[in-house]
């Protein structure tokens, strides 16, 4: 596939919630968007809806995969300057309900995902043009210890210190990465697991989350916003 735009972009996590929200603004702004995600469905329903959106139905805990993904979109015309890094899963729950297979999930869905996508986007960017930005997007549980989030927040922890470590590695490229860390949005991530309905109803809406990031990417000669904090109205 050989797609002729000016501006190119990444989104995992696509499908749905922040991703979503993200590839519509992204569309607006005048990128093609590849969607990377699990569910095809979901995915098509976001291509139909934007013509802009190409998607990709990928495992992106596999290796293979990510890699041959990857390799179509260096066939793309114009390069590509934004990765936006937004999938993940949790699981919840206190200490010693988790089994060995439940947190192997939460590593693939979280940690080793966004270190597969981030390695061969950083070889894209590097191949195409070499500057652009690499956006991990993570949550507050990167931040600080949660009651019942103790898995979650070490999967979290993880892609933190894999996100400021390669900021310090790449430092002196042109190549910049973005750390964003949300509280909780009103997506299906959190529906699913059964948030009281009180709690539910303070998140924060996705596509304003999404304009904050956006407005935080805006390109400046001198500097750039290396974290992004979104933190919940008090009510």
């Amino acid at each position: 596939m050989s797609v002729v735009e000016n501006k190119n972009a990444i989104v995992t996590g696509a499908g749905s919630g922040l991703g979503s929200a993200l590839t519509a603004q992204l569309t607006t702004q005048g990128y093609h968007v590849a969607a990377l995600g699990r569910t095809e469905s979901k995915l098509e329903k976001l291509a139909a809806q934007y013509k802009q959106v190409t998607p990709f139905q990928v495992d992106l805990s596999c290796e293979k995969d990510v890699k041959q993904i990857f390799s179509t979109l260096a066939n793309w015309q114009a390069p590509f300057t934004k990765v936006f890094c937004c999938a993940g899963s949790g699981k919840f729950g206190p200490i010693g309900e988790y089994n060995q297979a439940a947190i192997q999930q939460m590593v693939n869905d979280n940690l080793l995902s966004m270190m597969l996508v981030a390695q061969a986007a950083i070889g894209l960017m590097c191949r195409q043009h070499r500057a652009g930005v690499l956006i991990n997007v993570m949550s507050s549980a990167a931040q600080i210890g949660k009651a019942n989030e103790t898995v979650y927040c070490a999967m979290k922890w993880g892609c933190r210190g894999f996100t400021e470590a390669l900021r310090a590695e790449l430092a002196d490229t042109n190549i910049k990465v973005v750390g964003v860390y949300p509280s909780g949005m009103k997506t299906d991530f959190w529906q699913a697991h059964s948030v009281n309905h009180d709690q539910y109803s303070h998140y924060m809406n996705p596509d304003e989350v999404a304009s904050v990031i956006m407005a935080n990417l805006q390109e400046m000669h001198s500097c750039y916003t290396a974290d992004i904090v979104i933190n919940k109205q008090k009510r």
